[in-house]
């Protein structure tokens, strides 16, 4: 089973909390943050620690309005660093905007995550009864 939060909120403001309360999940598998008008600075110390208790956390994938680039890059470098040998499937996105770098996302958690378009079956699975 594929433990995913998907979180889509204008002005979130303080992301300690957010991370504090995502460290109880320990099966989380995929985590996706946006708020575009985020008023707070990014917090590492956050989300250094959600990685360091849940294990199974694979693709965290933020967009935070108020970051700076510096702060984002930095935080992904050491996230990457500390984790993605013992993670090999690790995917860390953390941008400033959605529209800043479509290339770093893996495809399938982008459609899945981002775009918010999952999909079961490509054709439909019930005939048209018209």
């Amino acid at each position: 089973m594929d433990l995913i939060l998907r979180l889509e909120q204008k002005y979130i403001g303080a992301t300690a909390p957010l991370c504090e309360a995502l460290e109880s999940c320990r099966k989380l598998e995929r985590v996706f943050v946006h708020s575009s008008s985020n008023d707070r600075p990014l917090e590492p110390p956050g989300f250094l620690k959600l990685m360091a208790t849940s294990k199974h956390l694979f693709v965290l994938y933020l967009i935070l309005g108020s970051a700076t680039k510096s702060s984002c890059l930095e935080l992904r470098k050491r996230l990457e660093l500390l984790y993605a040998e013992r993670r090999p499937a690790l995917s860390v996105v953390i941008q400033t905007s959605i529209d800043a770098d479509v290339v770093q996302f893996h495809s399938i958690h982008y459609r899945d995550m981002v775009v918010f378009a999952p999909q079961v079956c490509a054709y439909p699975c019930f005939p048209n009864p018209n």
